[in-house]
């Protein structure tokens, strides 16, 4: 997801502020597809999701 984003940000199309929602609706497809429809799978969504979010602030 990481690479993703960073993709994501070099895209002149793409607004920085639709990256969060790119990514939160990857990584749901992810995780439903990996776990299936539990909730586990979204609460390993919102994790990742988050993740790469907080990476991005603190990682520059």
């Amino acid at each position: 997801m990481l690479h993703m984003r960073d993709g994501l940000q070099q895209t002149p199309n793409v607004p920085d502020w639709s990256i969060l929602y790119i990514i939160l609706v990857l990584a749901a497809g992810l995780a439903i597809g990996w776990i299936g429809i539990a909730v586990e799978a979204f609460v390993q969504e919102a994790l990742v999701a988050a993740w790469t979010v907080i990476s991005d602030q603190v990682v520059p």
